[in-house]
């Protein structure tokens, strides 16, 4: 699903807003583009769900069984082969040497591939964890504008700072 495109309406434009301090400024318009975010909230929280469910680091850790598993099967046929060359003669030896050499080369790119994968393990639980909070810090925010509605004191902002936490919400999900 794509996400819907957010554009600020023309009447929440800061030009449009006529007011004498910048601090009452600061808290009004925040107010107004909040209510201009409203309507797109559900589109917003599918799509942070979309991208939680692309970078789930559950996938990663299977491949990295999956991984796992073949370097021990590597490591056991490795030992086979290394028994096999005690008992080899002199033509066979050369043979079993090279399939040696050939498996701690399979062995070495398994091991590459488990770094890389270890990495992205890495990557994708800070990405799921960052996109949780921010999913978190929208539903704070939503929720404590639809209280302050409730109370009837939405409307009122703009005048003495009782609303920094929304801008600290704010920031915390940038």
């Amino acid at each position: 699903m794509k996400p819907q495109s957010f554009t600020i309406p023309q009447q929440y434009m800061v030009g449009d807003i006529k007011i004498d301090t910048t601090a009452h400024l600061d808290r009004t318009y925040l107010r107004l583009l909040l209510d201009a975010f409203v309507p797109y909230q559900e589109a917003m929280l599918t799509y942070l769900d979309e991208l939680m469910a692309k970078h789930a680091p559950q996938r990663v850790q299977e491949q990295l069984k999956e991984v796992e598993k073949q370097r021990k099967r590597k490591s056991t046929e490795w030992e086979q082969t290394l028994h096999q060359l005690g008992q080899a003669d002199k033509a066979e030896q050369e043979k079993i040497t090279g399939r040696l050499q050939d498996l701690q080369n399979e062995e070495s790119a398994l091991h590459q591939t488990q770094m890389e994968l270890l990495e992205k393990l890495n990557l994708e639980t800070r990405s799921q964890t960052i996109l949780q909070h921010k999913r978190e810090s929208i539903l704070k925010l939503l929720q404590s504008r639809q209280a302050m509605i409730e109370e009837m004191t939405w409307e009122k902002i703009g005048g003495e700072d009782q609303m920094s936490h929304v801008f600290s919400l704010l920031l915390t999900s940038t």
